[in-house]
């Protein structure tokens, strides 16, 4: 009986969770081997971006602040932005390193080992600058990941491509710089979601696989790394939406459906539709598009679904014990069963601002008590709280 007797450990299990990731790495340098230029995939590179609305629109006067580049710049500077890596079968503790080829180059800004089963990433980790064409606008990236080992390294496998070879294991996308979408080995509305792979998605699940999420965008002439910047292309503000091409739209919402323009544009959706689509749930996950947009921080896909839970703990029963808390290795265990179905599970218990908290300790907390304390440490008291759901 739930009233009798628990486990003095409690879960709460959320909608939604919130921020404040930890970055994890070695500062261990690395030298890196010369590595295989982007192998051909025999994949044409075709421009497959989302459909969106075409109608000419102006920017008012107060919308928007901050110059960027002039209109349809003539050099721009196109990142990766390496965020999360996640290891599902490498033993570990595993030592990891990238290599990261933008239109044919070596980009990475620095070479830098990594130690740890699940990583967070603070900086963009490769650029290139890079003439921009508007009839030859696509280029090819190609993200590697190593595992670091005495003697002979080993490529991770973070790729849905069925192939032995390096080009199975690698993410091999081409980047439209008009813009700012990318197909190939990951795509906008892919099972995993769009910036997400994972070495599972070939069926192989012995081949050091991880799990990378990533994203792809453009810096331009009075960006800074200091302040926000939209992730709109010059191109597509002037050509796809009628808007001043040097202006910066960072969390303008055109259609005031809470959505910023950016968001809505990276995943296909109209920022300027008359019907607003926040509240529809395109993956079933139960998480509206607006709730997508709040969670996005934690990288969430409105096309690839999530599981958030929040994880409370218990005070010890002695001063002088433990607390009762979910090992980190025991979510990791949770996590693969998931991945493996292209759900993916975000687990809070601290790390993203809801979860970690500890209950005083009771041994027998019943149904009363258990709903007390859900209001207390996960809904913060408010019974409307948007993390609810």
């Amino acid at each position: 009986m739930l009233g009798k007797k628990i486990l003095p450990f409690v879960i709460v299990v959320a909608l939604v969770v919130p921020a404040g990731m930890a970055t994890y790495y070695s500062g261990t340098q690395s030298t890196v081997k010369e590595t295989p230029s982007i192998a051909d995939r025999g994949e044409e590179a075709t421009d497959m971006g989302p459909a969106l609305s075409e109608r000419m629109r102006s920017l008012p006067a107060d919308c928007g602040e901050g110059v960027a580049a002039a209109p349809l710049a003539d050099q721009v500077m196109v990142i990766v932005d390496i965020m999360r890596l996640r290891s599902m079968t490498v033993s570990g503790p595993p030592l990891f390193y990238f290599q990261i080829f933008i239109d044919g180059e070596y980009a990475l800004w620095w070479e830098e080992v990594y130690e740890g089963t699940d990583i967070y990433f603070e900086w963009p980790m490769a650029a290139a600058e890079l003439a921009f064409d508007e009839e030859d606008s696509i280029i090819p990236i190609q993200i590697q990941v190593w595992q670091k080992r005495p003697g002979l390294d080993r490529a991770c496998d973070v790729s849905g491509a069925a192939s032995p070879l390096l080009a199975g294991k690698t993410v091999t996308v081409f980047y439209d710089m008009r813009r700012g979408e990318w197909t190939g080995d990951d795509y906008l509305g892919d099972a995993n979601g769009y910036g997400h792979t994972s070495g599972f998605e070939d069926g192989d699940e012995d081949e050091n696989d991880c799990e990378l999420w990533f994203d792809i965008y453009q810096m331009e002439e009075g960006d800074s790394w200091w302040g926000e910047f939209d992730r709109l292309t010059s191109w597509e503000k002037e050509h796809v939406y009628g808007l001043n091409a040097s202006r910066n739209y960072c969390n303008v919402d055109f259609n005031g459906d809470g959505i910023p323009i950016d968001w809505e544009d990276k995943y296909g959706f109209d920022p300027f539709a008359e019907n607003s689509q926040a509240d529809e749930d395109p993956d079933e996950d139960g998480l509206t598009n607006y709730e997508e947009y709040r969670t996005s921080q934690w990288l969430s896909d409105p096309f690839a679904q999530d599981i958030f839970i929040e994880v409370d703990g218990m005070q010890p029963r002695h001063p002088w014990g433990d607390p009762y808390i979910f090992p980190k290795q025991s979510q990791q265990i949770m996590l693969n069963p998931f991945a493996r179905r292209n759900i993916t599970v975000h687990i809070d218990d601290g790390t993203m601002g809801g979860g970690g908290d500890l209950i005083p300790f009771d041994e027998g907390m019943d149904g009363n008590e258990l709903i007390a304390a859900r209001l207390k440490y996960f809904l913060n008291g408010d019974e409307n709280y948007w993390r609810r759901g």
